[in-house]
Formats: C-alpha cells, structure tokens, sequence
C-alpha cells in the first residue's frame, strides 16, 4: 500500500498549512493508504504555537510584530517560520506502524532518524540530543530538548511535535536552514545574551537551499521504504480551501 505525498510545490503560494495539516490528519486514517508524508514552506513571516498554548496568555509585544499566528494540531511551544529560513513536515501513520510505530519518542526518533539520514548526505552531521532538557523559561519551543530531536553540536536544528489519537499519529517538524538570530531573539527576547540554542545548516553548508534539502529528505524516506505517490483523494481534501484551525479551548 502507497504512503500519500504532497511537495512543497504543491500548495503554490498557500500559508494555511496548519489547516492543511489538520485535514491530512483527520482525513488520512480514512483513505487507503499506508500513512502521509508532506513538506511544506511559509510564505510569509508565521509564528506557529502549539495547541495548547492560549491566545490570553502569549506574550503582549507579540501583537505589535508582523507575525502571522497559525495552532497547530500537536503540542509544544511556539516556533517562528521566516520565508526561505526553515522546511516543514508533517507525517502521520498507524501506532503500531512496524518501522515508525511506538510510543512517542519511539515513532518521533524513527522519523527523525530518516531526516538525520537525509540531511547526511548533504555533508552535514547531526546526532540526537541525550536527553530532555529545558534551556530556561519562555515560550520558544527550541529551548526545550528531547531524546527525538535533531542537534548540531549543543544547538537544536530540527525540532518535532506529535499529535496521537487511537490508532493512528500525527508528527509536525522543522529544519532550520538559516538561523536568523536577530529576528528571533526580536520574538523570543528570552534568547538575547544566552549562549545560542539553534543552529541552520546553511551555517555549515553556506550553498545549500531548501530545494536540495527537500529532495535530499525525500529521497532518505524512498530509501527507507516509503512508496510515495500523490494519487488519491487526500490530495483534492488537503488543499480545500478552509478557514485556520484555532486553538483547543
């Protein structure tokens, strides 16, 4: 059975990708289909919070930033996607998945795993971080570290959340390709004077962009076993225009 893909390219100019998220993982457990797999870019400057994350309790100079505020299905804290700076995933499978099936850190360093693999070939070395740890208080996502997360070095560079309902998961990451320092610290004050807790690739590969790295991680998924194909009606339901998901109440 086939594994749904969906490119990059195939939202065009589209920002609503936490509503295209959304419909991918209530939508794919009813399809016939192994699991989905899509990447995806951010048109324009998107701080991305978790669902849990309150509207009434973000932090007030926010609403002066040009940011655009989109929740996300699966947890975490907020993350700032800048244009051309970061690639997004989401992924979604059964639970008991015999490759990228488990429990949450077993599924989420499977996936992980293949991207570290992806991101190899390009030259570049990561290792998973060595344990959960919390980096200081705010509401940064990339200041908190598990077992399933990507590091270069001590600094984060691919950071992962996951929604689980009863049979099936839903993964959300992000691989920074550039680390813009000043307009996140600019968003997170709380990063300002610390020893940096990010990294981009580009800082170790300067000519890389984010169509090499796609295609570098997709073909790490292939060689991994996933039969991808773009033919089926999740295709048509995913990019259905809709309004944001907001967050849970």
């Amino acid at each position: 059975m086939k594994w749904f893909f969906l490119p990059s390219a195939a939202a065009g100019l589209r920002n609503d990708h936490m509503a295209i998220d959304r419909r991918i993982w209530e939508q794919a457990p009813l399809q016939q289909v192994q699991g989905a797999l899509r990447f995806y870019r951010f048109q324009r400057p998107t701080l991305t919070l978790g669902r849990l994350q309150k509207p009434d309790r973000l932090p007030a100079h926010w609403q002066d930033l040009a940011l655009e505020l989109q929740w996300r299905p699966t947890g975490g804290r907020a993350v700032l996607h800048i244009p051309e700076a970061d690639l997004c995933y989401g992924f979604c499978t059964r639970l008991d998945h015999p490759v990228f099936g488990g429990d949450t850190i077993t599924s989420s360093r499977a996936i992980q795993e293949v991207i570290r693999q992806g991101i190899q070939k390009l030259g570049i070395e990561t290792s998973f971080s060595l344990e959960r740890e919390i980096t200081g208080p705010g509401a940064c996502c990339f200041k908190i570290r598990s077992e399933c997360e990507l590091m270069i070095g001590t600094r984060k560079v691919s950071g992962t959340a996951q929604a689980r309902g009863r049979e099936w998961f839903f993964q959300q990451g992000a691989i920074i390709l550039d680390y813009r320092s000043e307009e996140w610290e600019q968003v997170f004050p709380e990063l300002k004077g610390e020893a940096p807790v990010m990294a981009g690739l580009r800082q170790h590969r300067p000519d890389l962009d984010l169509d090499r790295l796609e295609s570098a991680v997709t073909n790490a998924f292939v060689e991994n076993g996933l039969d991808l194909s773009m033919d089926s009606d999740l295709a048509t339901t995913a990019l259905e225009e809709s309004t944001l998901p907001s967050p849970d109440r």
